[in-house]
């Protein structure tokens, strides 16, 4: 993957979860170490998302001067960013350039419990809550945000990130020293502040030598001189003063001229002499590409490695401690553990299955791309005459132009879909047919095809294609482990020796049923176009998806029939099969009521309106939406070759496949596993401790397997861009 960090948002998610989780055990390391990991995971998804520079230095260097300057703050305004000499900032303060914004405005990024979970919200607040968050944050502060007026930035995605002074690191100051040395070395570039006093001592000078053998080793680095207004209109002195930096900092002759630039905030006239040069290296700077990739991703591997690592073997020890007793002779708490265990392990063993074919999928859908993208580089953007055409152009509509071949040669988000469609069903056919479900599959794609045989659910003649799972025992044991209703009284609510195997086939069902959705979009109310319908029109939607499957519904032991019986669908006598709102008390049970009370049949109209939990992630799976289109818009590299540009936005657009994909398979299986787990609760009589462990392991579960999934996708990284070598085409 060529941008892993995107699967950071998951991984952040799931760590607010296990945050909310973990606040019954009482540990202060727990709750110091939590929120920290938690800001350096946050600072690597913005890292990872913005093109960043880095305002960095010693501390009272003048880099909060230097911001204030170059925005021309004063009075109230500058009240947001005040300069000091002593230790100052403790969190580094993104600095967002909003158009919309006339005023600064000032923001925290913090955690919020709500109803018992965190959330991630972002606060705008007044200057003191902002400059005690920035100085002296509380636990609950990620990141302090700072929205200024558009100034410097042209381009989406592109931002400042004023850093805490640097510091040799002890164990007083490794909390943000870590964090303001994993952002310098996840910045494009990054503009370090010095002065003539710092430059003269011996102190400063190892400081800034240990950044450069560091953290900037890679950089590209922009040095400004601050506090030289003494030295206007002294141009051997300011000579000087660059020649001494350009020594500090290993500037190359070539480069000195441009990479180093004298500043002074004291006099308003002296701004106007240094501030064009500065803004043009600026300019120069944001276009740089980037620094060293492989330092970036080396930063962020360790702190899934080490500090994560770290942080959840101590959730995992702590919870044991807490629960030993709590657990001793409950026999209810080790058969609903069985069960758990018993869906996690046939999920894992999907998820694996799955991640393997997502990838191979989008891995042959960006070889053809980059083939067609060729033609229309070599076509449409290169060569003397596409250039003359260019000149004209700006940077913007460049890209614009870049963009709309990127998308030609992705293709259609239904391209993409229909692949994914027919890898799922190879995946639940061999779960549910076994060796014999990809011979089905063949008769699928006739043109002439009826929806049951699209689905393979029947044959050319129509005939019922037998499943070999679920069987009618595992049917029942479904019914009465997940609290449907059974076909008969008495021994029929009891489960058989089976019923561990019954159980293990959810994860494919569920699976199953996202095909299903994919192929037939209207039963999940998405319009052909794969866009989420109006709510007054869903329920018709669905009504007549479910009708259009005609008799096949009530044939046989098709899927459609074994997912009714999972989900609570009562076949009635006259063949007639409820399917919608049983679906939708399924997935989202708050409208299992609302369905009943409906209209026509089942409720219909009841149950369109409250598509939820599973259904919900169905619908987000199947409707990819505008992902092609945010993902160029969320590409980190700006340089203006047309094929670099042109490759980054391929792989940021296979990348958010790949994460959209992943994401919705574990929203699914989530919600799954959630019901089953209610149902569960209730059968057995759970108390609210256990529902607390059963919270606790759920969460970090989670968050470890989201970091497998990065940190193997972290040690990867890089290689698909074997891809666009000569070579490599060839």
């Amino acid at each position: 993957m060529h941008s892993p960090e995107i699967l950071l948002q998951d991984l952040n998610a799931a760590l607010r979860e296990l945050h909310g989780a973990s606040q019954l055990i009482d540990d202060e390391r727990l709750r110091t170490d939590m929120p920290l990991i938690m800001r350096r995971l946050l600072l690597a998804e913005v890292l990872g998302t913005t093109s960043i520079l880095a305002i960095g230095g010693s501390q009272g260097a003048g880099k909060t001067t230097l911001l204030r300057s170059l925005y021309a703050l004063d009075g109230e305004s500058a009240q947001w960013l005040q300069p000091n000499e002593g230790r100052g900032e403790k969190l580094p303060v993104l600095v967002l350039e909003d158009a919309s914004h006339t005023e600064v405005q000032g923001a925290l990024r913090c955690l919020r419990k709500q109803d018992g979970q965190y959330v991630l919200v972002e606060d705008d607040v007044d200057v003191a809550t902002f400059q005690k968050a920035v100085c002296d944050p509380e636990m609950d502060v990620l990141l302090p945000v700072l929205k200024v007026p558009q100034r410097y930035f042209n381009r989406a995605n592109q931002a400042w990130l004023l850093l805490p002074g640097y510091e040799t690191q002890d164990r007083e100051n490794k909390s943000w020293q870590e964090l303001m040395r994993q952002a310098l070395v996840g910045a494009v570039g990054c503009i370090v502040v010095t002065d003539e006093t710092r430059m003269a001592n011996q102190q400063q000078v190892d400081i800034v030598t240990d950044m450069l053998q560091g953290e900037l080793g890679g950089a590209q680095t922009l040095v400004v001189i601050s506090k030289t207004e003494a030295a206007r209109g002294k141009p051997e002195r300011l000579q000087a003063l660059r020649d001494t930096a350009a020594h500090v900092f290993k500037v190359p002759a070539d480069l000195a001229g441009t990479r180093i630039i004298c500043v002074g905030a004291d006099d308003q006239n002296y701004r106007q002499d240094w501030l064009p040069a500065l803004t043009k290296a600026i300019q120069d700077l944001s276009c740089s590409g980037g620094g060293d990739r492989k330092a970036q991703l080396s930063r962020l591997a360790g702190v899934l490695s080490r500090d994560l690592t770290s942080v959840l073997g101590l959730v995992h020890n702590k919870t044991k401690l807490l629960f030993h007793e709590r657990e001793s002779g409950n026999e209810g708490l080790q058969a609903v553990r069985s069960y758990l265990e018993a869906f996690d392990e046939a999920r894992d063993s999907l998820r694996e299955d799955y991640l393997e074919g997502v990838d191979q999928l989008l891995q042959a859908h960006l070889g053809a791309a980059w083939k067609t993208l060729e033609g229309s580089l070599i076509s449409d953007h290169e060569g003397v005459v596409n250039k003359i055409k260019d000149f004209a152009r700006t940077a913007t509509q460049s890209h614009q132009h870049i963009a709309q071949s990127v998308s030609a040669s992705w293709g259609g988000q239904a391209d993409v879909l229909e692949k994914h469609t027919d890898m799922i069903g190879g995946l639940t056919q061999k779960k549910l047919r076994g060796e014999q479900g990809q011979q089905v599959l063949a008769i699928a794609h006739g043109s002439d095809a009826t929806p049951m045989q699209k689905l393979g659910y029947v044959d050319a003649k129509q005939q019922v294609i037998a499943w070999q799972r679920p069987d009618e025992d595992d049917q029942q044991n479904l019914r009465v482990i997940l609290g449907a209703k059974g076909r008969a009284e008495g021994p029929a609510q009891l489960v058989t020796k089976d019923v561990v195997s019954a159980i293990k086939l959810l994860p494919a069902l569920t699976l199953e049923y996202a095909r299903l959705a994919s192929m037939m979009p209207a039963l999940v109310g998405l319009t052909p176009e794969l866009k989420t319908a109006e709510a007054s029109d869903q329920a018709d939607m669905m009504k007549k998806a479910v009708q259009q499957l005609g008799d096949g519904v009530t044939l046989g032991k098709t899927v459609l029939r074994s997912i009714a019986t999972v989900f609570a669908v009562d076949v009635l006598s006259d063949g007639d099969v409820d399917v919608i709102p049983a679906l939708m008390s399924m997935f989202n049970p708050a409208s299992a009521s609302a369905a009943a009370a409906g209209t026509g049949t089942g409720g219909t109209a009841a149950a369109g309106a409250a598509i939820g939990g599973v259904g919900a992630a169905v619908v987000g799976a199947v409707a990819v939406g505008y992902l092609a289109y945010s993902a160029m818009q969320a590409t980190r590299i700006h340089d203006e070759k047309a094929r670099l540009v042109s490759q980054s936005m391929l792989q940021s657009i296979q990348a958010h496949h790949h994460k959209h994909f992943i994401h919705h398979f574990n929203q699914m299986m989530g919600q799954m596993r959630g019901r089953l787990e209610q149902s569960l609760r209730a059968r057995y009589r759970l108390d609210e401790a256990l529902m607390e462990k059963d919270r606790l392991a759920k969460a970090l579960a989670d968050v470890r397997s989201l970091q497998r999934d990065l940190l193997f996708e972290l040690g990867r990284s890089g290689h698909t861009m074997a891809l666009f070598h000569a070579d490599a085409a060839a």
